[in-house]
């Protein structure tokens, strides 16, 4: 194989294993949400421009609560700074670990066609050769449509 990016194993062990710290940190978690693109369209998004104003309002919270209309839920509004706080944190690492995973599994899908195309070339050259291979050929020439040839305008 001319491009190898990754050589690895994951046992079935090792996945279940995996698939249970996983089941365990979505229920440390409980008030995880799944929102639909529509949903998420609806919503403010705090970005890195507006968590100064965020933090701002945490302190006038914090120091002048009496500002506030009664109608205002003091109460919510730190426990969901907190979490944000708190939060933050996890959702880096997650982030983190998703991107590493991501690319990982290109590598892997990578690795794999690049070693499929010299295994199609081996293929195509013994297909008349080994009995049996001729059907699987033409099976993956499927997957290499012939372009059609440009033809010169005529002058």
């Amino acid at each position: 194989m001319a491009q190898n990016l990754i050589s690895a194993l994951l046992s079935g062990e090792a996945i279940a294993e995996i698939q249970q710290h996983l089941e365990g940190i979505k229920s440390k978690l409980p008030f995880l949400l799944s929102l639909s693109a529509e949903e998420k369209a609806a919503l403010l998004i705090l970005g890195n421009v507006y968590k100064p104003l965020v933090n701002k309002a945490g302190e006038a919270v914090e120091h002048y609560p009496q500002i506030l209309s009664g109608t205002f839920n003091i109460n919510e509004f730190k426990q969901d700074y907190a979490l944000l706080k708190a939060f933050e944190t996890v959702v880096r690492q997650v982030r983190d670990l998703a991107i590493t995973v991501e690319d990982t599994n290109t590598a892997i899908g990578s690795d794999l066609l690049s070693a499929s195309f010299e295994v199609y070339g081996e293929v195509q050259k013994h297909k008349n050769s080994v009995p049996g291979l001729a059907a699987l050929a033409e099976e993956m020439k499927a997957f290499f449509p012939k372009k059609r040839q440009k033809v010169a305008p005529a002058k």
